[in-house]
């Protein structure tokens, strides 16, 4: 129920596309993006937990719809990836095991963004901003110990249903980039951050996930917007 506002909005701004009720500088554009999250968690021994962001690639579509001079409007649909990597020492019978772990969860996110920018000789700079909810998919972990000399990689699927993890988050995208005119359409380029706005797990007694997951996402997107008419 979450994602249903945000994709009714999509869609009626697809199907206006198809029956021409849009002005004549919508676009409709795709885009290539890489992605590094950083999360914050408590571990169940109550310690704040910051492992380092993954970097990943992700691909998107969306429709630029013109307000005015100034404003647009820019629903968006996209899939990618969050990740994080971390170096973790425990203890296995008398051994101390040096383990890192990978983690990563494929997310489709939908961002409704209001576009505000100026253009000038061909080149455009705006800035963007709004809503954006997430849902995750489906994840996977890939572990490496050494014990005693030996190096052991284990790599499992995360079944996020069987585990106290929000699979929806609600985020707000900031960001801001530039564009350049060309005759069939433009190349966009922009920067953005995602923060998210709900905690991911709150249970505090699962010992297999952390409580208090939060989310930051920084991304760089290159793209190109086709003009419509």
């Amino acid at each position: 129920m979450k994602l249903s506002v945000p994709l009714i909005i999509l869609t009626f701004a697809f199907v206006c596309l198809g029956r021409g009720e849009i002005s004549a500088q919508t676009t409709f554009g795709v885009r290539v993006s890489s992605n590094s999250t950083k999360y914050s968690m408590i571990t169940h021994l109550g310690k704040l937990f910051r492992p380092r962001g993954v970097r990943v690639l992700g691909v998107g579509a969306n429709v630029d719809i013109e307000i005015n001079d100034h404003l647009s409007f820019l629903p968006e649909i996209g899939l990618s990836a969050r990740g994080f990597e971390a170096n973790i020492l425990r203890k296995v019978g008398d051994d101390w095991v040096q383990m890192e772990a990978w983690q990563k969860i494929k997310v489709v996110e939908v961002p409704l963004l209001f576009k505000v920018g100026n253009q000038r000789n061909g080149w455009s700079y705006y800035a963007l901003a709004g809503p954006n909810i997430a849902y995750s998919l489906s994840g996977s972990v890939t572990t490496e110990e050494t014990v005693r000399g030996a190096l052991y990689t284990i790599k499992e699927r995360v079944d996020l249903k069987q585990l106290p993890y929000d699979r929806f988050e609600a985020c707000l995208t900031l960001g801001g980039g530039l564009s350049l005119e060309l005759p069939g359409g433009k190349i966009v380029a922009d920067m953005r951050y995602n923060m998210g706005l709900t905690t991911l797990s709150t249970d505090q007694n699962d010992e297999q996930v952390p409580y208090g997951i939060r989310s930051r996402t920084i991304g760089v997107n290159l793209g190109y917007q086709f003009y419509l008419r």
